[in-house]
């Protein structure tokens, strides 16, 4: 049976695959409501995921952005007490992110999860407070006993222990970085984790973080 976790610090990553989407950001409705959110500028606010602890989790039926396009990740009046946004893709298909992905929490570390594959493009930039993990995992480990599903969202067990593994049930799909310029905050990790990684043309940059 596949089965196996890639821890955190462990760092693996992905390929090139040419999809035409449309720019798209929709909630699932397994957290929160279930809402087609306006752009360009998508406003995801606290109240469209669910707080457990530090944890804050949003749950996507797709998740794309265009060159001209932002997704605004922000928190409500307890917003400095969210350490991680975890956010997964559930709909079936790849994410194209070719736009900016931004939050306003203070120190927190960002986590995006799309079993489909996920893209980034030449306009693609992030100005997260924190770290940024990317991954095409089945699942996040939330410390010994929390599980935050991508595949099968209604087994995940969120709990306020922090992010410890991406787990993997079946062989992963694959992320795409082609012309993109990805960076993070000074001591800031940032790690892509999936099946096959392919950089075209582009740029990752952590300053003395990994």
């Amino acid at each position: 049976m596949f089965n196996y976790l890639i821890f955190l610090r462990k760092i693996s990553i992905l390929i090139l695959i040419s999809y035409s989407v449309n720019a798209e950001v929709i909630t699932d409705g397994t957290l929160g409501q279930h809402i087609n959110l306006s752009g360009p500028n998508f406003q995801i606010t606290s109240d469209l995921g669910e707080q457990h602890g530090g944890n804050l989790f949003h749950s996507f039926q797709d998740f794309n952005l265009n060159s001209s396009e932002s997704a605004i990740f922000s928190g409500s009046n307890n917003i400095n007490n969210i350490n991680n946004i975890i956010s997964r893709v559930t709909g079936g298909n790849p994410s194209n992110i070719d736009g900016l992905i931004r939050s306003t929490i203070p120190n927190a570390d960002f986590y995006f999860l799309n079993p489909y594959g996920i893209m980034f493009g030449s306009n693609a930039k992030l100005d997260v407070q924190g770290g940024f993990y990317a991954s095409t995992a089945d699942y996040l480990r939330l410390g010994k006993t929390g599980q935050f599903y991508t595949i099968h969202p209604e087994q995940s067990i969120l709990t306020v222990a922090p992010p410890m593994a991406f787990g993997f049930l079946n062989a992963p799909n694959d992320i795409e970085i082609r012309g993109s310029n990805l960076a993070v905050a000074s001591k800031s990790n940032l790690s892509l984790v999936g099946g096959n990684f392919t950089l075209q043309d582009a740029t990752l940059s952590a300053s003395s973080g990994q």
